[in-house]
């Protein structure tokens, strides 16, 4: 039988252990679970942070972050905008004036 590593965090704050209680009654995990499972995911194996291979993981933990943010149908309007050409793009800044 394997002994496994024990932790405690302390003083963590009211209003982040309120998010993992949410969390893992969302994913019908335990509290202890949720934080295992969001420190594998934040911690992959065989990456060591701050190591070369991390702006890739990086970039994938991002994108898992953002997958389940819902934004408003204006954000894509205006990534088709920057991908298609926009009358915006390519326009000459000029300095900004405030009315007084």
């Amino acid at each position: 039988m394997d002994i496994m590593a024990q932790i405690v965090v302390r003083n963590l704050d009211d209003q982040l252990k309120e998010r993992l209680r949410q969390s893992a009654a969302a994913n019908g995990h335990s509290m202890e679970e949720e934080a295992r499972l969001i420190l594998h995911r934040a911690l992959p194996e065989g990456e060591v942070p701050g190591s070369a291979g991390t702006h890739a993981s990086l970039s994938e933990r991002i994108q898992t972050l953002m997958m389940d943010i819902e934004f408003p149908p204006e954000f894509f309007e205006a990534l088709d905008e920057i991908r298609h050409g926009s009358e915006f793009i390519d326009v000459e800044p000029r300095a900004a004036t405030f009315d007084s």
